[in-house]
């Protein structure tokens, strides 16, 4: 069996009231949303992100 994760990453973000939208903001020079595509391409147990 594959395992696939659908990465969601729309909205503003008003809630964080920053001058991005949140899965754009970056946390260490990183932003949230490639993180968190970090995150499941290195997991073994994901076959497919999208």
């Amino acid at each position: 069996m594959k395992t696939a994760a659908l990465i969601v990453a729309a909205g503003r973000g008003t809630r964080a009231s920053g001058a991005l939208p949140k899965q754009y903001a970056h946390i260490g020079g990183v932003s949230v949303l490639t993180r968190t595509l970090g995150v499941f391409l290195d997991h073994p147990g994901i076959d497919l992100v999208q």
